[in-house]
């Protein structure tokens, strides 16, 4: 017997660290996501769309809330949408890794309040505060778009 989904709500910090209430489907098992409930375009008014001032910290939060809270070990992200270019390093702090400049200077942290885009520029190396999010966690991230950022 398949076991029937829920949709789960949740408050998050939207890509402006406004508070939001985002959604994801779960079993228990399994949990489908969307980036753009957490950290959409749809959330930033166009006079403040500036992607190097917005994180993906609300889906890291939604990640979080869905293995911590839910016990689900499989996730399924779906990418359209994002109002975000920083690399996932709003969504890492979020999930226990924290990222780490050249000199060894935290880029980002959990307890920081806002993880911006421009913080990839500054990223070089990861520490994981919570192995079991490697070892537990199965992440299948879903797209129908090609966008090289750097180049072919």
């Amino acid at each position: 017997m398949q076991e029937e989904f829920k949709l789960q709500e949740v408050a998050v910090s939207g890509p402006l660290n406004n508070l939001v209430t985002a959604s994801y489907l779960h079993n228990g098992h399994e949990a489908y996501l969307e980036v753009a409930q957490g950290s959409g375009l749809q959330l930033v008014p166009a006079h403040l769309r500036d992607p190097y001032k917005t994180s993906s910290k609300g889906v890291g939060q939604l990640i979080r809330h869905a293995f911590y809270e839910n016990n689900v070990r499989k996730i399924f992200i779906g990418c359209g949408g994002s109002a975000f270019v920083d690399g996932g390093i709003g969504a890492l702090s979020e999930v226990g890794i924290d990222v780490f400049d050249a000199q060894g200077q935290l880029v980002n942290t959990a307890r920081d309040n806002y993880v911006r885009g421009d913080s990839i520029f500054r990223a070089s190396q990861l520490r994981v505060r919570d192995e079991r999010i490697l070892k537990e966690l199965e992440l299948t991230v879903l797209t129908d778009v090609r966008n090289p950022l750097f180049g072919e």
